[in-house]
């Protein structure tokens, strides 16, 4: 929806989904502007339509730099495929299998975690109704043409809050899931990196009458070349 097919060579954002979710948070914009100032003499209502503002915020530069600097972040994941590409083999294979099942963990783990929260918000109105009998909306602002106060302007207004959460969810759930996921690559890179210098350590303290001279300097120019892929 907000663009997870963005990694893609060919993807471009001039496509349905994405100018409707960006002209959805667009308008959102515009109502948390129009509503802070009408609301601008009654503290109550201007924190209650203010607290939301963050998380459009965070939306926004996380969607520009996941959009606009997509170009960076696939350089970033097309390093992430060449690291396990090419230094999967028999005496790395433990650490790079770790290495992926703990991002799908993680990567778990964060999905459930923002999907609970975005569906703990989605239902609060419901909650609060229950508990207390009052009838509210996940944030202060509202549709500009719909009365709230109205069975189908309430119903209207309870469509958008709730579309908003879910577009705000998305593009916060792949960006700390890609984050992971880099990061924690990052970190196998240099177990992968210790791997190899505890085998030039074995290589060397067992090269008796320098027998062993080909496969040092062949682990020598292992590390070399990873070292180098480290700095790309």
């Amino acid at each position: 929806v907000i663009g997870s097919d963005a990694f893609s060579i060919n993807y471009t954002p001039a496509n349905p989904a994405f100018v409707i979710v960006m002209s959805f948070l667009v308008s959102i914009i515009i109502e948390h502007i129009y509503w802070i100032y009408y609301y601008r003499n009654d503290a109550n209502q201007l924190i209650f339509c203010i607290i939301s503002a963050p998380s459009i915020a965070q939306s926004l530069i996380k969607m520009y730099s996941f959009i606009i600097k997509r170009s960076k972040l696939v350089e970033v994941f097309s390093f992430v495929e060449k690291f396990h590409e090419t230094y999967y083999e028999a005496s790395t294979k433990t650490v790079m299998e770790e290495c992926v099942l703990r991002s799908c963990h993680l990567c778990l783990v964060l999905s459930l975690l923002l999907i609970s929260g975005g569906f703990l918000i989605i239902i609060y109105p419901g909650i609060v109704y229950l508990s207390s009998g009052q009838v509210v909306l996940h944030f202060g602002f509202k549709l500009l043409y719909f009365d709230a106060e109205k069975p189908l302007g309430y119903t209207l207004n309870f469509i958008n809050n709730s579309i908003a959460v879910t577009s705000f969810l998305i593009s916060t759930m792949l960006a700390c899931i890609d984050i992971a996921i880099c990061v924690l690559n990052i970190f196998g890179l240099y177990n992968v990196l210790k791997i190899y210098l505890d085998e030039l350590d074995e290589l060397a303290k067992s090269n008796e009458a320098g027998k062993k001279k080909k496969k040092i300097k062949k682990k020598i120019g292992q590390i070399i070349d990873l070292h180098n892929f480290l700095l790309e």
